[in-house]
């Protein structure tokens, strides 16, 4: 059996084969047991057994339907395919999405089956796998998992008119000059990565929308010919340039303030550059950053999450620091020969102070060694004890309301970034998990960031 990580993957929303290891009874229901995977509990029945081999599904992806109706695993009138079993029913609904959900009391971190429900993917010959850690989303090249994105009635919020038109900009960005952000990983999965001795900084994670802005080089044109004669002329036929975008999608498409075309309706991007990014720019520099707050609309960036800022209204001008605010989590200069240098979190802070930015709160800084008096070895059970004594540390305000919001909300969660690695992962609260996942079902909101 071929298990694959396909190129769009997200690496938070793919499969895991794992080994349960430990396993225990869930306090509140007989016939329910806890199966700890990598530090997090997840709910199973009680026909699972320490060595078992599963798979592992992340909350918020969406399951394959093919896998869901070969183990009967869609609910009793769902969708209209029945269940391989007509006699047995799960949880699922149509879309096949793993919902943080409360099972007396508990939040599951996901959802386990045994490897031998993969059986419907057998080719030939091939064996069930059994090697522990393996992620995928693909296997024999069939998808059976990815994120879980709703679908909205965008009434009122289609795209601009510039949908369509040719991103001109991209083809004229000189190679390896801008770089979209990386997709953070869950800490819980990359557990690997920690070492006693490295030096640790953890932020607190603020619930968004991604930006960036950059001043890099572009070309002056794409013509060949025009560039040989600028050349023969000794005009420079690259100069630096500033772009700006969402986590996913330039804005300035045709360059240029003025001739701004954003291929959606809300574009907080463009305002927040204009206002306040584009006097923060360097030659070569990225800045990473989250916005938060209210739309020039008056909705919330992500619903009631408001981290100090209030609604705009239509008789009043959209503010920076009033209607919304800007965290600067990353920066980046590249050079001309397209090598990015890793700002530290120290850098990061220094070239905010310089520039009247706000970088994200700090809220823990150290050797990772340092921080909590436990054992580091064996190295693997310290990575379990030091990911659970993160969790479970005060000063990150963790099941906690928001310490920033004036509504009544959850904290999303933190940051761990591995200085010297130039590594960053997150642990998100189960109390986010669960808004997050109620907000979903109810589709109070769109979520920007998958729109954008």
């Amino acid at each position: 059996m071929k298990l694959t990580l396909s190129e769009q993957h997200n690496p938070n929303y793919t499969a895991k084969i794992v080994r349960v290891t430990e396993l225990k009874k869930h306090p509140n229901a007989d016939r329910l047991m806890l199966a700890t995977i990598y530090g997090e509990d997840i709910i199973v029945d009680d026909s699972c057994r320490t060595g078992d081999m599963m798979v592992h599904f992340p909350i918020e992806c969406c399951i394959a339907e093919k896998y869901l109706v070969e183990n009967s695993l869609y609910r009793k009138g769902a969708v209209d395919v029945a269940n391989k079993n007509p006699e047995r029913f799960g949880f699922f609904e149509k879309n096949g999405r793993v919902r943080a959900t409360r099972i007396r009391g508990l939040v599951s971190n996901g959802f386990l089956m045994p490897v031998a429900s993969l059986t419907c993917y057998l080719q030939g010959g091939q064996k069930l796998p059994m090697c522990d850690g393996t992620k995928f989303d693909e296997i024999n090249d069939e998808q059976i998992c990815k994120k879980y994105v709703p679908k909205f009635s965008r009434s009122g919020q289609a795209r601009a008119s510039g949908r369509g038109r040719p991103a001109s900009i991209s083809a004229r960005i000189v190679e390896r000059q801008f770089r979209f952000h990386y997709d953070t990983e869950k800490l819980e999965n990359n557990l690997e990565y920690l070492f006693p001795n490295q030096l640790l900084h953890i932020s607190y994670k603020m619930h968004g929308t991604s930006a960036i802005f950059s001043r890099i080089l572009v070309r002056r044109t794409n013509n060949i010919l025009l560039n040989v004669l600028l050349k023969l002329l000794c005009i420079k036929t690259v100069n630096y340039q500033d772009i700006w975008s969402s986590r996913k999608v330039i804005k300035n498409q045709r360059l240029g303030i003025g001739k701004t075309e954003s291929f959606y309706a809300y574009d907080v991007w463009t305002e927040a550059y204009k206002s306040v990014m584009k006097n923060a720019l360097e030659d070569g520099i990225s800045i990473y950053a989250e916005i938060v707050g209210y739309l020039p609309e008056g909705a919330g960036i992500q619903g009631i999450f408001d981290y100090g800022c209030t609604p705009h209204t239509n008789n009043e001008r959209y503010e920076y620091g009033k209607h919304y605010d800007i965290y600067v989590y990353r920066v980046t200069r590249t050079d001309a020969e397209g090598r990015a240098f890793e700002y530290s979190p120290q850098e990061v802070q220094q070239y905010c102070a310089k520039h009247g930015l706000k970088p994200v709160i700090t809220l823990c800084e150290g050797i990772a060694e340092t921080l909590y008096p436990i054992a580091t070895e064996p190295l693997e059970e310290w990575r379990k004890n030091f990911y659970q004594s993160l969790k479970n540390d005060p000063r990150f305000h963790l099941e906690q309301r928001c310490i920033i919001c004036q509504n009544d909300v959850p904290a999303e969660g933190i940051v761990i970034r591995i200085v010297e690695a130039s590594l960053a992962f997150k642990i998100k609260s189960k109390a986010f998990l669960i808004k997050e996942s109620a907000e979903l079902d109810a589709a109070q909101n769109e979520n920007i960031e998958d729109a954008n």
